[in-house]
């Protein structure tokens, strides 16, 4: 996305995109302008597919992301480990999911490295594609492995029996990755000279798009030493609660840059605003990434299991969205230790 620039919403036909955002979508990038994160809950990070402002009658967006928005123009991906050949190892492969950057950091953490992984990946193919993970080992030519981490795609929220919110890809989307993990001593970049990745998608017959998702109004913004986004949401059609963005700078070569992280724990009811100020990151971006999850209805005063899942799609779709909640919080107590908090 591109700060303070307004272009025609074309694919509904709309006059214009306006800093008002509905975070259904994904953000887009070059072509609209800013959204936003908060400090609360952020990850840090050294170092946006999407369309038009969608509406509670929202038409998915299918529409590809902008121009430069893709892998880089040799057919490569953009990577901080350009040696690197991206190898799909899934059982079954997945030709449709394309792989668009990888960026591996490592930072001291103590007496240990902490290393953080972001990625972006595209949906090719002509199903909607939800609760996405993936597994990828950076390795050396002998197949030798140096590193590896396990991540959920984020991407917009759909729903699937008025009871699951889960991030899906429509057909030409865009979702990210994020992962972290600790090890002894920092790898040698030069050292990778394939990445194996392998995508799991899921399908889940009759999901929607989430119709309760907040509106954001934000921007790019300094925050302390480096650059944050600012801005707030709004509750839309119906009350959401756990509320999180998570958003993901990038560069101009389309290198993801970190993940800030916003969170509203509270009941969102319609017409109700949150503020929020993200954390940094270093460099100074006019690219990023957002997506919305969060869980539908009002928080209960006394907290309780999940309703059940009406279907067995359901209750399958709950499992998965259970085991991703579990790895974001592990993902966050790893990020909170190696920032000392």
């Amino acid at each position: 996305m591109t700060r303070d620039r307004s272009t025609p919403g074309a694919a509904q036909g709309r006059p214009g995109v306006c800093r008002v955002m509905t975070i259904a979508c994904a953000i887009a990038l070059t072509s609209v302008p800013g959204c936003g994160g908060d400090a609360s809950s952020m990850l840090p990070g050294g170092g946006g597919g999407g369309g038009p402002p969608l509406d509670a009658a929202r038409v998915p967006d299918a529409v590809v992301s902008p121009p430069g928005d893709g892998p880089p123009a040799s057919g490569g991906i953009a990577s901080n480990t350009p040696g690197a050949t991206v190898i799909d190892a899934g059982t079954p492969a997945t030709p449709t999911l394309a792989l668009l950057s990888s960026n591996l950091l490592q930072d001291p953490s103590a007496s240990q490295v902490f290393q953080q992984w972001l990625g972006e990946v595209q949906n090719n193919g002509s199903a909607l594609i939800c609760l996405l993970s993936v597994d990828v080992s950076f390795q050396r030519g002998d197949g030798s492995e140096l590193a590896s981490f396990t991540s959920f795609a984020s991407a917009d929220p759909y729903m699937l029996d008025s009871l699951v919110t889960m991030p899906c890809l429509q057909p030409g989307q865009i979702g990210s990755f994020y992962s972290n993990g600790f090890a002894a001593t920092a790898i040698a970049l030069s050292d990778v000279a394939r990445i194996a990745v392998r995508f799991s998608p899921n399908e889940f017959a009759g999901s929607v798009p989430a119709p309760h998702a907040p509106a954001v109004t934000s921007q790019v913004a300094p925050v302390f030493d480096g650059f944050g986004v600012t801005g707030s949401l709004r509750g839309q059609l119906g009350p959401i609660y756990n509320i999180g963005l998570d958003i993901y700078p990038r560069d101009a070569g389309g290198l993801v840059l970190g993940q800030l992280f916003a969170v509203d724990l509270d009941t969102l009811q319609p017409g109700a605003t949150f503020p929020f100020t993200t954390l940094s990151v270093a460099a100074d971006f006019a690219q990023y990434r957002q997506f919305a999850d969060f869980i539908d209805g009002p928080a209960p005063a006394v907290r309780g299991p999940a309703a059940r899942p009406a279907s067995a799609l359901g209750a399958a779709a709950a499992a998965l969205d259970a085991v991703r909640r579990a790895q974001r919080a592990e993902i966050q107590a790893r990020a909170r230790t190696a920032r000392g908090g």
